[in-house]
């Protein structure tokens, strides 16, 4: 009789989560952050042979057809390249919008009335009407108005919310209706270059959304590890913003075929000790 074999490795595991797109270099791999133990989602598709012919459906023979493969990752770091992940969007770029320059927004055709004392008023920076232009953030103090067409009076401004480039009508003794031209500077107070501020919603090509994902399973305190490493494409499944706990949102990375890579086409799950930094 031959022998029984077997061993038994119990966990109690937490989880981490890499990525390395491939749009970006070969050696920059971006560690998602804190997340909650990841578990895989495999489904496995199987057809069955059945013989009816005794007039009840019998299975002579079952085979498996495909294995889908995916992982739930539920993060609650919301960096940049994270949020960027969760918008489908472009790589995180420089907030160049805010430069040491003039700014000047232009209200045309609007009645005196329209703007009373305490009336707030986001900065765009434009030559058209109203909010048609671009955003502008964090504005400095002393913006300078001029009106035409008003019957008489003036109006001015102050700066609200220098962050949020808001300005509030500090006075106003206008009449009648006309066009306000308001001129400001702006400034930035992080370094321009290299801030990494902005992100450009479903503008993301495939190439940031696809690369290869490095799921550790870490036990006993970075004793033993085991590590799910595959090509995937990570897509955003929902978020769960709130103020009772922290927030957190989840990316679905799937599994991919790799057809040039005999080998492990799937990738591998590999078990070795020691920490995974």
């Amino acid at each position: 009789m031959a022998g029984i074999v077997g061993t038994q490795d119990l966990w109690v595991v937490g989880s981490r989560f890499f990525f390395k797109p491939e749009s970006t270099i070969s050696d920059r791999i971006i560690d998602i952050g804190t997340i909650n133990t990841v578990n895989p989602a495999i489904e496995p598709t199987k057809v069955d042979l059945r013989d009816s012919g005794s007039g009840f459906s019998k299975i002579i023979d079952s085979t498996l057809t495909d294995v889908s493969e995916s992982f739930e990752v539920t993060t609650k770091n919301f960096s940049r390249d994270n949020l960027s992940y969760l918008f489908v969007s472009a790589t995180p770029k420089e907030l160049t919008e805010e430069a040491d320059t003039a700014v000047q927004m232009l209200l045309s055709n609007v009645a005196a009335t329209a703007y009373p004392v305490n009336t707030l008023v986001k900065v765009y920076n434009n030559t058209g009407t109203g909010n048609t232009g671009q955003p502008v953030y964090n504005i400095n103090a002393n913006p300078t108005n001029a009106v035409s067409g008003f019957a008489s009076g003036a109006i001015s401004f102050v700066v609200h919310d220098a962050a949020r480039g808001i300005l509030r009508v500090a006075t106003n003794s206008l009449s009648g209706t006309g066009s306000i031209t308001i001129t400001l500077a702006t400034t930035d107070p992080e370094p321009v270059a290299n801030n990494r501020r902005v992100l450009t919603p479903q503008m993301g090509s495939l190439s940031r959304l696809t690369g290869r994902g490095y799921i550790y399973y870490s036990r006993n305190n970075f004793e033993y590890q085991t590590v799910r490493e595959f090509k995937c494409q990570i897509t955003p499944s929902n978020a769960n913003f709130q103020v009772e706990d922290y927030s957190d949102f989840t990316l679905t990375a799937k599994a991919l075929y790799e057809p040039t890579n005999t080998t492990a086409p799937f990738g591998r799950l590999v078990a070795f000790a020691g920490s995974i930094v």
